[in-house]
């Protein structure tokens, strides 16, 4: 299943979704962050297109139809992540020469992308990582350009061309950035993977001793 066919079938759950380009982003977010968080802790995320939307009470009304959502959710995140990780990465909008709906796309893509970084320990990962850190910032002016610019002082006020084109050349960096920010998570988890066993490990020959 597709991000744009989850998309439709969240609509029989919520009257505003994610959008098809918001899943895939906040899918992208998910395998971008070091975390490896449960389907069912994020669920509700993608019945809201705004973090200010309430999440519908009572939205599934079976336990079946969790489970439908679920496996549809399953698909299209395994969807998302070939197209993140495999030879050559596919967006669902063009990052060279972008049209003014490309950079909407991108825009709504980079909000949804944030939030699933978040939920997968993308905090502490920009926090310990300076080149994590660096890269994040593109994510973040493509979100909202006149807010990332906000603390710039300019001698002329940027034009909406201006920001358009400031906007066009971030995007073209995005790919990049998806895989310098997604090769470290995969290289963070597996290393902690590999502490958390030594740990265990340990504890284990400490019990034999004894």
């Amino acid at each position: 299943m597709t991000p744009r066919e989850l998309e439709q079938l969240l609509y029989e759950f919520a009257r505003q979704p994610m959008s098809a380009a918001q899943i895939h982003g906040f899918f992208t977010g998910l395998l971008s962050g070091p975390g490896d968080p449960e389907p069912t802790a994020w669920v509700e995320e993608l019945l809201r297109a705004d973090t200010g939307l309430e999440v519908p009470q009572k939205a599934f009304r079976s336990e079946e139809q969790l489970k439908r959502v679920l496996r549809a959710i399953v698909e299209s995140y395994d969807s998302v992540v070939q197209s993140v990780t495999g030879d050559e990465l596919t967006l669902p909008f063009r990052t060279e020469s972008p049209s003014a709906d490309d950079r909407y796309q991108a825009a709504r893509w980079c909000e949804a992308f944030w939030r699933g970084f978040v939920l997968a320990d993308g905090d502490s990962f920009v926090r310990d990582d300076d080149d994590v850190r660096q890269a994040m910032i593109i994510p973040l002016i493509i979100r909202d350009p006149k807010d990332a610019l906000s603390e710039v002082e300019f001698d002329v006020e940027p034009s909406a061309a201006d920001l358009a084109e400031f906007v066009t050349q971030q995007l073209a960096q995005l790919p990049k950035v998806i895989r310098l920010v997604s090769s470290r998570a995969q290289a963070r988890y597996i290393q902690e993977l590999e502490a958390r066993r030594r740990r265990e490990g340990n504890g284990e020959e400490s019990n034999s001793d004894d």
